[in-house]
């Protein structure tokens, strides 16, 4: 969205103490701008909405604008200043500096006549959660039940006194005060919300992208001077009634002024039918909302990794006796549904109650527990990547800029050339599906929602293992019609058993590897990658500070410590046993993944061919070759 749309929202907020907080000398009184409260808003898309503002996400600056109910026409609707903004815990909190100007309003501050701000804010990036889906936000896996758009990144703007709270229908995007003197010959485009598939979100049925962003430079449609006339009163209109950002997409899309008129009375009657006036402060989570975490938190703390739940919710350990059926019931009681019966009963819960977000929830933390717990070892020596689609990208190689030129005195910087030999990597979905049917919530059987999805976890990072490990044993040509490992390359060794001779040799090879400038790269090998029956000549060779011969008894050790050892029980078989040496992270081989989110993805949907609920664990993930010259294969000998 355009950079000066401004959201602005001011249900569930009000003053964080009593006026007891005002200072009458200093002008000031602290506020609580925003909480993580769900709070009903308007939205082109969707209509009325919840919206979740993310503290982790929120920004500031040190200070913005205090104005009077949104006000952005004049100096004279600012108020004075909010300073001093700070996130704590689950709320946004500011002090508010009143102008000498602003007596009016500051005395009803001070006497208690005005309780409520609103917080103007620009939203940066944003998903929505569609309705009987359960969405997982960031990386901390925070789970949030739809219908509900939840923002992630935001920046703060502005905030203004309001005489009544839960505003939530207004928004001031125009700058513009006086439509007929003023009125713009070009409005800003506007991009709709649309629920596509991307990381970071993981959802239970599909992830939805941030809503899409539009440059401040986008292309931007004239007004047509015959409807100059309809525009204005569109615009005066939308101004007097506190909501000219109604009048941006009426505009854009000729609406007439009738319609409107229409839009305008549907978008008051829902703001006056959520505004109630008076003092109001409304911090953190609701009650629905604390249960669901207290619940998800019972089920983990009964399984094998209950570990990862590091101070349980406020509730968890009372829900821990609870069977799955018990807690299905409580969940039904909760939304105000029957809770007759046990097969009806566990049906209703699947469908009207938050039962199915509490067992997502426990499903999820399962599969990152697995993931967590897988014990590859890819990651520590290969390099990451982030791929924003699905469509090949180009990486930089060892020899993007070989070396700097000298400049002399008075010389001129000459530009240098970027290599035409960049990695070409892609990403792909990898993934498996698994239930937790009502038979098994009825015979309250944990492991299968428990230990199901935590070995589904396990089997994505192997997945990705698998990969990698492709590619190190691969014999395919790549697109120069020469393998990986090849003699031209000068990266494939004589086959023998490591050996402090072999194993230079090997350094050799690498340290001497040349740019296509006949340029020494200085390549140095930081890992020794092995199968798990080369582990003891590896560890011995890398950590004995002595190589002696009867010759030379205390002839020292070169490579003790020289470089990393890394097991990988792929390279383990009936024959020969190969070697590899790898540079640093990130120049030989590389991991990519989709958006930079390296967690299997869970989404979730009310089942159709079982009697419950169907999960689907996936990872959107490629390995590549960074550059065959930063790794060095011996291939080995049969073990005697």
């Amino acid at each position: 969205m355009p950079k000066n749309n401004l959201t602005t929202r001011s249900a569930a907020f009000g003053l964080r103490q009593s006026p007891a907080s005002l200072d009458d000398t200093a002008r000031t009184v602290d506020f609580v701008l925003a909480t993580e409260s769900r709070v009903p808003v308007w939205d082109w898309e969707h209509g009325k909405i919840d919206e979740i503002l993310l503290m982790s996400g929120c920004s500031f600056p040190e200070q913005v604008p205090l104005l009077d109910a949104h006000s952005r026409c004049s100096i004279e609707d600012q108020l004075g200043s909010l300073r001093g903004l700070r996130v704590e815990g689950e709320s946004l909190l500011a002090t508010a500096h009143f102008s000498s100007t602003a007596g009016d309003a500051f005395r009803k501050v001070a006497e208690g006549h005005l309780t409520n701000i609103s917080v103007g804010y620009s939203v940066d990036e944003s998903y929505w959660i569609p309705e009987g889906e359960t969405g997982f936000v960031g990386e901390s896996g925070r789970s949030f039940a739809g219908p509900v758009r939840v923002v992630s990144k935001w920046t703060v703007r502005e905030g203004s006194l309001t005489p009544i709270g839960a505003d939530d229908a207004a928004k001031a995007r125009s700058k513009q005060c006086n439509p007929e003197a003023t009125m713009p010959n070009t409005l800003p485009s506007q991009t709709t919300p649309e629920p596509v598939a991307t990381p970071p979100v993981q959802k239970n049925r599909s992830a939805s992208e941030p809503l899409p962003v539009t440059a401040p430079d986008a292309v931007q449609e004239p007004v047509v001077p015959d409807d100059a006339a309809r525009a204005a009163d569109i615009l005066s209109l939308a101004v007097r009634h506190g909501m000219p950002e109604l009048a941006e997409r009426a505009i854009r899309e000729h609406v007439s002024l009738d319609a409107f008129r229409a839009q305008v009375l549907d978008a008051i009657s829902f703001r006056n039918s959520e505004s109630v006036p008076g003092f109001r402060v409304s911090m953190g989570q609701d009650e629905g909302e604390k249960f669901r975490v207290a619940a998800a938190d019972s089920l983990v703390l009964r399984t094998s990794f209950g570990r990862v739940v590091k101070t349980p919710a406020p509730g968890a350990e009372e829900l821990r006796g609870f069977t799955l059926a018990e807690l299905a019931r409580d969940c039904l009681r909760r939304a105000g549904k029957p809770t007759r019966g046990d097969m009806d009963m566990v049906g209703r819960a699947f469908t009207t109650s938050d039962f199915p977000s509490i067992l997502a929830d426990a499903a999820h933390r399962a599969v990152l527990a697995g993931a967590e717990e897988a014990q590859e070892t890819y990651s520590l020596w290969t390099g990451e990547a982030t791929a924003a689609d699905f469509r090949e990208h180009t990486g930089a190689t060892l020899e993007s800029f070989s070396t700097l030129d000298r400049v002399n005195e008075d010389g001129e910087y000459t530009h240098g050339a970027i290599s035409d030999r960049g990695a070409v990597f892609s990403v792909a979905t990898y993934g498996k599906l698994f239930s937790i049917s009502r038979q098994a919530v009825i015979n309250n059987d944990l492991n299968q929602f428990t230990e199901i999805p935590r070995k589904m976890g396990q089997a994505a990072e192997r997945t990705v293992a698998d990969l990698v490990h492709g590619l190190l044993t691969s014999t395919a040509n790549l697109k120069d019609g020469k393998p990986l490992f090849h003699a031209d390359r000068k990266n494939l060794l004589t086959a023998a058993a490591i050996s402090a001779a072999s194993f230079g040799k090997a350094v050799t090879a690498m340290g001497t590897q040349k740019d296509g400038a006949g340029k020494t790269l200085a390549l140095r090998p930081s890992f020794l990658i092995i199968p798990v029956a080369l582990q003891m000549e590896a560890y011995q060779l890398l950590n004995a500070t002595v190589i002696g011969t009867q010759a030379e008894p205390n002839r020292p050790n070169p490579w003790t410590n020289y470089c990393t050892p890394v097991i990988e029980p792929r390279l383990d078989g009936t024959g020969a046993l190969p070697w590899f040496l790898a540079g640093m992270r990130g120049t030989f081989l590389s991991v990519a993944w989709l958006g930079g989110n390296k967690t299997p993805r869970v989404e979730q949907r009310q089942g159709w061919t079982i009697d419950g609920t169907e999960f689907k664990v996936s990872i959107d993930a490629g390995a590549f070759i960074n550059d065959p010259r930063a790794g060095t294969k011996n291939p080995g000998v049969a073990p005697a």
